[in-house]
């Protein structure tokens, strides 16, 4: 696309990174980001949460965490794929606590959970043993979440 003179917006870059994640080469990770930079759509909110992706499959959960804390000193709004993405990431690494501590953030900041939110944290509270805050999460999102998304969840983990 730069060879022929075009160039991207947002959504272009966000499909760029999410390419980039999955050829698991962080240099070639890093260098897009410094890329994005240069281009000034760092500020661009599907953007930042591909670099939070990005670095979450590549299993830097302190990256993703950076890129999550610079997102407020940027004016951005975390929506729920950002927590999506930041749960996920750390319940992949392994950081059980971390992920619940997120969640609380999560839910405390008034972003409105996934069904996807609530099958990583069912997931860590398994890995943790803590079957009654399971349950206790499972209840409320029974009760809040419309029947689709109940029913999705409900198959997933059968």
């Amino acid at each position: 696309m730069r060879r022929l003179g075009v160039w991207a917006d947002e959504f272009t870059l966000s499909l760029v990174i999410r390419a980039c994640a999955f050829t698991g080469r962080s240099r070639l990770c890093k260098n897009v980001h410094s890329h994005v930079i240069q281009m000034g759509f760092q500020y661009h909110l599907h953007v930042v949460n591909e670099f939070i992706g990005i670095y979450a499959l590549n299993y830097d959960c302190d990256g993703a965490c950076e890129i999550y804390n610079r997102m407020e000193l940027d004016g951005l709004e975390p929506n729920p794929v950002t927590w999506t993405s930041l749960l996920s990431s750390h319940a992949r690494c392994g950081r059980n606590e971390k992920t619940m501590e997120l969640f609380d953030m999560m839910r405390i900041r008034g972003t409105e959970a996934t069904a996807e939110v609530l099958a990583v944290v069912l997931s860590v509270c398994a890995d943790m043993a803590l079957v009654d805050k399971g349950k206790k999460i499972h209840i409320v999102f029974v009760l809040m979440l419309t029947w689709p998304y109940y029913l999705w969840v409900s198959l997933f983990f059968k």
